[in-house]
């Protein structure tokens, strides 16, 4: 009887770190889908990422929510020319996921290329019925 509990626990809880790698890798995917749509200014992949509840708080402290994300994204005169995650970090919470780390981007503004920028970030990934969904981003320049 011990046996079979012990079977049956270790079953378990294969079947869970199977589902949070499963969750990870997502994560990551979603993370990679984000970076090229910033990058190429792909409005439709990001609309398909963000949130309804999108809170977004750049590094000079604006917050946007989701469409005032889009529109800032899609009309504005600049654009990232590079952006590389140096550091990141995948915690789950039930169906929440908190990446952290840090990245160095750089801008293309008004024709000019802009200094290289690194920041420190948190964002938070909550799993809806329609997949993982970016609620919240918060960026600190370094």
């Amino acid at each position: 009887m011990k046996l079979l509990i012990i079977v049956i626990a270790a079953l378990a809880l294969c079947a869970c770190q199977s589902q949070e790698d499963d969750d990870l890798r997502e994560i990551i995917n979603i993370e990679n889908k984000r970076i090229k749509a910033m990058l190429t200014k792909d409005t439709s992949a990001m609309d398909e990422i963000l949130s309804p509840s999108l809170v977004h708080i750049t590094t000079d402290g604006s917050v946007r929510d989701k469409l005032e994300y889009m529109t800032h994204m899609s009309n504005t005169d600049s654009r990232f020319t590079s952006f590389d995650i140096e550091e990141q970090d995948v915690r789950f919470i039930d169906d929440v996921a908190i990446v952290t780390g840090s990245y160095t981007n750089q801008k293309i503004k008004n024709d000019a290329i802009q200094p290289k920028k690194q920041a420190v970030f948190t964002r938070v990934y909550q799993k809806l019925d329609s997949g993982w969904r970016l609620v919240t981003h918060q960026a600190t320049r370094i």
